[in-house]
C-alpha cells in the first residue's frame, strides 16, 4: 500500500475472490482492487528474495538442464526448475511457452498458497494500471455492473451517461454472449475479462431481456466511465433513504455526506447504509464513512504480526450522529465496507440485516516488482472496534435474510419504478432493512 504525504490510513481494496452463489462486480474495470502503500527499504529486500526465483524462470536461467541451482537459493526450489525444464523440452507446442506467462503463473501460485484469498496477491502491469484507476472512481469499460446468479450474468445496474446506457442495456437484462462467446457458466472474472478492454475498442454483446423473445444484439465502445461512490433515492411510501455506497474510492465521505443532505431536504428521517457487494477501498474513506454515524471511541483496530494492537478512532464532525440507520450487507461485502460494517454494530449505532460478509482483514503492502507488476502482500490483520476478528470470520447480521433465487440487489435508481410491492418481491433485503426501521408493509 502506499501512504499519502499526511501520513493517512493505510489504503485498504479488495482483489478477486472466488464468486460466492451470487456475486457481483464491475464487468468493465480489473477486479484487482487493491490497497497500496509504499514500505521500507528493510520489507521490500525481505519480499524480493522471495519472488527472485520466479523472476529467474523469466530471465532464462536454466536450473532442469545444467542440474544446477542458482546460489542462494533453498533447495526446495530445484523441483520448479525441473517443472520448467520438462516443459521446454517436452511440451507439444513449444510456441505456447511463453516466459512471461510461465512466470506469473509461478508467482501467482505461489502467492495462492499463502491462503489469504482475496488480499495477498499478485498483479500484473495491466491490472494494476486498473487497480489505480479504480481507486480514482473511474473504469475503462461498458459502464454496467453485473451479479451472476445460477450461472447466468445478469445486468444487476448500468451507470449513466455509460456506453450501456446510451446503447439501451437495462437492469435485469442477462448476457448470453460476448464477442460470440456463449458467457453462461462462466464465473464473473471470466466474463469481465471478455468484456473488459481498451477505450476505443468495441465489443459485441448478445442480450436476453425479459418479454422480448429473440435475443437483443449490441455493438458497444468502451470508454472511461466515472461511476459514483454513492448513490441514493427514497423508498417509495416511507421516510427512509436507501444510501447505496458502491466502493470505497477517493471521495466516497463527501459524496456520502452530500447525499444525507439530500435526503433530508427530500423528508428523510431514517436512512438504510447498503454495502452489499461492496469490494471495500480506501481506509480513510472507511474511517471517514463510520464517523459521520458515531461521536466517539474506534473505527477499527490494526494488530501486527508482532500482535501489535493499534487503535484508529473516530473522527469528529458526523453528520448523521442520532438518524435512525440500517446496515445492509451481504457476502460480497468486503474489507473497508466489514470495518464500516463491523463498526456500527459494535457500537449498536445500527442493526445489520442481510447475509454474513466475505471475511477479509488484512491490510496490504505493495511490493513494486521490476517489470512494472506488483506484489500486494497482508502485513497488519485489522479487528473491529470491540476486537473482533474479521479475517476468514466476516461480520455476521442480527437478522439472517437470503435473497430468493429469483430475487435480486435492487439500486437506488430502481426503487421508484418498482414501488413498495416490487422491492419485497425482488429484493427481501431491502425489504428488510426499511422494516427495521418501523417503515415499509
Amino acid at each position: 500500500m502506499e501512504s499519502n504525504p499526511d501520513d493517512q490510513q493505510p489504503v485498504e481494496r479488495d482483489g478477486v475472490r472466488p464468486p460466492p452463489a451470487d456475486t457481483s462486480a464491475w464487468a468493465d474495470e480489473h477486479l484487482f482492487r487493491r490497497p497500496r502503500r509504499r514500505i521500507s527499504r528493510k520489507t521490500g529486500s525481505v519480499i524480493a528474495g522471495l519472488v527472485v526465483v520466479a523472476i529467474a524462470f523469466g530471465s532464462g536461467l536454466a536450473l532442469g538442464r545444467s542440474g544446477a541451482l542458482p546460489s542462494g537459493q533453498p533447495p526446495e526450489f530445484g523441483v520448479f526448475w525441473e517443472a520448467w525444464a520438462a516443459l521446454h523440452d517436452q511440451y507439444v507446442d513449444p510456441k505456447a511457452l511463453d516466459s512471461r506467462t510461465l512466470t506469473y503463473g509461478a508467482i501467482r501460485g505461489m502467492v495462492d498458497s499463502v491462503g489469504d484469498t482475496g488480499h495477498t496477491t499478485f498483479l500484473s502491469p495491466d491490472e494494476l494500471a486498473g487497480q489505480k484507476s479504480s481507486l480514482s472512481g473511474s473504469v475503462t469499460g461498458i459502464g454496467v455492473r453485473l451479479s451472476v446468479v445460477g450461472g447466468v450474468p445478469i445486468i444487476q445496474s448500468v451507470i449513466p451517461n455509460g456506453p450501456a446506457a446510451k446503447a439501451g442495456l437495462r437492469s435485469g437484462d442477462t448476457i448470453e454472449a460476448v464477442d460470440g462467446t456463449l458467457v453462461e457458466g462462466k464465473n464473473l472474472d471470466q466474463i469481465s475479462g471478455l468484456i473488459r478492454g481498451q477505450p476505443g475498442t468495441d465489443v459485441k454483446l448478445r442480450i436476453g431481456r425479459e418479454g422480448v423473445r429473440a435475443p437483443l444484439d449490441f455493438t458497444l465502445t468502451r470508454a472511461k466511465v466515472d461511476v459514483p461512490a454513492v448513490s441514493w433515492a427514497m423508498v417509495p411510501g416511507t421516510t427512509v433513504a436507501d444510501v447505496f455506497l458502491e466502493e470505497f474510492s477517493q471521495g466516497a465521505t463527501d459524496e456520502l455526506k452530500k447525499a444525507i443532505g439530500e435526503a433530508r431536504d427530500a423528508g428523510a428521517k431514517a436512512v438504510i447504509l447498503d454495502l452489499r457487494q461492496n469490494p471495500g477501498g480506501l481506509a480513510d474513506e472507511a474511517v471517514g464513512v463510520t464517523s459521520q454515524f458515531l461521536t466517539s471511541g474506534n473505527v477499527y483496530q490494526e494488530r501486527d504480526r508482532d500482535g501489535h494492537v493499534k487503535a484508529v478512532p473516530v473522527q469528529s464532525g458526523g453528520v448523521a450522529p442520532d438518524l435512525p440507520l440500517t446496515v445492509v450487507v451481504d457476502n460480497g461485502t468486503a474489507s473497508s465496507a466489514e470495518i464500516v460494517a463491523g463498526a456500527l454494530q459494535d457500537a449498536g449505532r445500527a442493526k445489520v440485516v442481510g447475509e454474513r460478509t466475505f471475511g477479509t482483514g488484512t491490510v496490504l503492502h505493495e511490493v513494486d516488482l521490476s517489470d512494472g507488476s506488483a506484489l500486494l502482500i497482508g502485513v497488519v490483520e485489522w479487528l473491529t472496534r470491540n476486537g473482533r476478528q474479521i479475517w476468514h470470520v466476516g461480520i455476521p447480521p442480527e437478522k439472517e435474510v437470503p435473497l430468493s433465487a429469483s430475487g435480486r440487489l435492487v439500486s437506488p435508481d430502481e426503487l421508484a419504478g418498482l414501488g413498495w410491492t416490487g422491492i419485497v418481491s425482488t429484493d427481501a433485503q431491502l425489504a428488510e432493512a426499511v422494516k427495521s426501521l418501523g417503515q415499509g408493509g
